[in-house]
């Protein structure tokens, strides 16, 4: 065995001792440990990308984190609207754009099926940070209205709840992903959302 080989033979042990360590503390730690492994591999000229998914995934059943920006509206209200997403991978730098529209639709139909093209988009299992200027949206989960709903047959003490086939499909993606849903002030100093706008006057622009 060479010196190099032994070298990335106990750098690998290290960075499992380092994850086994990092499951127990913060998702930022996680993700902080992620990037750091990211550089050291690349030093060591290790696939430091199918090492990191064989740790991840097989022994600390971690799933991918994904950083996903959804947006949503309809002018008028109801009327031709647009949705759209931005998905980041921390652990690859990569970026993805996605968008779409309806001719026929309202701001939150559009701002829930922005999230659903979203989460429909990732090929596994994730462990996502979805980040939405929607406070309904956000509130769903949560706050776990979308919980309650469904206990009680979709109804609420004011009638039928709204979207109900949108809410359904969004429920089950939930079941096939880890989400963490944030709010974000729209129409502010956050690039991403402001891009996921962008997106959106895209998608109806397209349709008219």
């Amino acid at each position: 065995m060479t010196a190099g080989s032994v070298i990335k033979s106990q750098t690998i042990i290290f960075i499992e001792k380092f994850f086994l360590t990092a499951k127990f503390y913060s998702q930022k730690f996680q993700w902080a440990a992620e990037k750091f492994i990211g550089i050291l591999g690349s030093k060591l000229e290790i696939d430091s990308l199918k090492l990191l998914k064989n740790i991840l995934t097989v022994k600390f059943n971690m799933k991918p984190h994904v950083i996903i920006y959804t947006d949503g509206g309809a002018s008028p209200n109801p009327g031709t609207g647009g949705w759209a997403a931005v998905l980041y991978s921390p652990v690859h730098k990569a970026k993805r754009e996605i968008y779409g529209g309806e001719r026929d639709t309202t701001n939150n139909r559009m701002e829930i099926t922005a999230a659903i093209k979203a989460l429909e988009a990732l090929k596994t299992p994730c462990d996502v940070d979805l980040y939405t200027d929607s406070s309904y949206l956000q509130n769903t989960f949560a706050k776990k209205w979308i919980y309650n709903w469904k206990k009680n047959g979709w109804k609420t003490t004011s009638g039928a709840v709204l979207n109900r086939d949108l809410w359904e499909k969004l429920l089950e993606l939930t079941k096939i992903h880890n989400v963490t849903w944030h709010h974000v002030k729209g129409h502010a100093d956050d690039e991403l959302n402001n891009r996921c706008d962008e997106l959106v006057h895209r998608a109806r622009e397209e349709l008219c």
